[in-house]
């Protein structure tokens, strides 16, 4: 029986080693440092914000949808007045890193003079989009975010405006169309 297990388990590595994302790995280094705050949102918890969405709202059903595909969106952030500055460039060097532009191409890239925004993607090989990155650098704070399963690009400003990510919500001026 033990064999049996021990079988199963290293058989099942490669999926478990899939399922978690670049995200994680700098969540785990970055989570008790003072000026560093990681948020885990689990599918059993965007599923309840999806039941608490407005029921007559006609996007209800779209972003109901979008969410059942989902397995998880995890956010790390830097506020960039409670530590070091080298601190904070070490950090946004390292959650740049995590995602290389050969498996996570830019969807957008936006520049003002206080931020850079850049959406990333990482599709499976029918061209789903399996993770969806968001990483801000501003001036007080930098932010980077991760949405993994199956990501409708056209529901990702109504997950944002159901969770109050007021960074996501500004996408939908981008006007996304996914590729077929």
């Amino acid at each position: 029986m033990m064999k049996t297990l021990v079988v199963m388990a290293v058989m099942l590595m490669p999926l478990l080693m899939q399922a978690q994302s670049p995200i994680d790995k700098v969540a785990e280094k970055y989570t008790a440092l003072k000026g560093f705050n990681v948020i885990n949102v689990s599918k059993d918890m965007l599923q309840l914000f999806a039941t608490m969405a407005n029921q007559k709202d006609s996007n209800t059903q779209a972003l109901k949808k979008t969410i059942s595909q989902m397995n998880g969106m995890k956010v790390i952030s830097c506020n960039l007045d409670s530590v070091k500055p080298a601190m904070g460039i070490v950090f946004y060097d390292e959650v740049t890193a995590a995602f290389p532009p050969a498996l996570y191409p830019e969807l957008i890239t936006g520049k003002d003079e206080y931020e850079t925004v850049r959406f990333l993607t990482r599709k499976n090989p029918k061209g789903q989009i399996t993770e969806f990155v968001m990483l801000e650098k501003g001036n007080r704070e930098i932010v980077a975010l991760s949405m993994t399963g199956i990501i409708d690009l056209s529901t990702v400003a109504l997950i944002a405006k159901s969770m109050n990510i007021k960074e996501l919500e500004d996408i939908k001026k981008y006007k996304i169309t996914p590729k077929k």
